[in-house]
C-alpha cells in the first residue's frame, strides 16, 4: 500500500513565524552562525522556501527576528532571577554565569555581531519586537538598580562617588556584563588559543573573575 504525502499542518501567520524561528534558532545552535541560509531553515522547519520568503522576505530579515527573539526570552529569564526570593541574597555570580551560558555559549554573540556590523542601529529599535526589547533593558536596569539599592541598605554600604545613584552602578554592570558576553562569543574560537589558554579558560576562569570583581564593586 503507498503511503499518502504527511498531512498538511494548519497554522496562523504568527505561529508560522514562530516556527520558522525556532527551526532558525535550532540550526543556529546545532550548525553554527555560517549554516543560517533560507534552504537550510526551510528544511529544519520543514516547509517549503517560499514559505518563509512569504512571512519574512529575505534572510537578512529572518535572523533579525530571530536576534529580538532571543532578546526578549533571555531578558526576561534574566529578570526573573533577578526577582527578589525569600532568604536569598543577590547573587551577582550566578547571573553572570547564567548570562554566558544563555548568550555567548549558544552561538547567539556572533548572530548578535552580525547584526550590529551589518544593520544601522536604528533597525532593531524600528521593529514591534526591538521596542519590546527595549523596554525589557530598562525594566533589567531598574531591577538591578533596586537590588543594589535593597543590598546597600542591608549592608549601610556607601556608595561610591563615581556611582553615587544605583541607576549609574546597574548601568555601569550591564555594560560590562554584555560586552564582555558578546566580546566572548565572538573571539572564543581563536583567542584562548592564542593567549596559550585552555578552551574552557572563559567559561570558568574568567566568568569567576569578572563576578568577583562586580561583586566587590558591589560589596565594598
Amino acid at each position: 500500500m503507498v503511503e499518502g504525502k504527511p498531512k498538511r499542518i494548519r497554522r496562523s501567520a504568527d505561529e508560522s513565524r514562530h516556527h520558522i524561528l525556532e527551526a532558525a534558532e535550532s540550526v543556529l545552535l546545532e550548525q553554527g552562525h555560517g549554516a543560517l541560509h533560507l534552504v537550510t531553515i526551510a528544511k529544519q522547519a520543514g516547509m517549503a522556501h517560499s514559505t518563509l520568503l512569504h512571512h519574512f522576505g529575505d534572510i537578512e530579515s529572518l535572523k533579525l527576528a530571530l536576534v529580538t527573539r532571543v532578546q526578549k526570552i533571555v531578558l526576561r529569564e534574566v529578570l526573573e532571577k533577578l526577582q527578589p526570593r525569600h532568604g536569598e541574597e543577590f547573587d551577582i555570580k550566578e547571573l553572570v554565569s547564567f548570562v554566558f551560558a544563555r548568550i555567548s555559549d549558544s552561538g547567539h554573540a556572533r548572530l548578535f555581531a552580525w547584526l550590529a556590523a551589518s544593520k544601522p542601529d536604528a533597525s532593531l529599535w524600528d521593529l514591534e519586537e526591538g521596542q519590546e526589547v527595549k523596554r525589557l533593558i530598562g525594566e533589567l536596569k531598574k531591577t538591578l538598580a533596586q537590588r543594589i539599592e535593597e543590598h546597600r541598605a542591608a549592608t549601610q554600604f556607601i556608595a561610591p562617588e563615581n556611582f553615587s545613584k544605583s541607576e549609574e552602578q546597574a548601568s555601569a554592570i550591564l555594560v560590562l556584563v554584555i560586552s564582555a558576553v558578546f566580546g566572548h562569543g565572538i573571539v572564543d574560537t581563536f583567542l584562548p588559543d592564542a593567549l596559550g589558554l585552555d578552551g574552557d579558560f572563559f567559561r570558568h576562569q574568567f566568568v569567576d573573575w569578572l563576578s568577583n570583581t562586580l561583586a566587590t564593586d558591589v560589596n565594598s
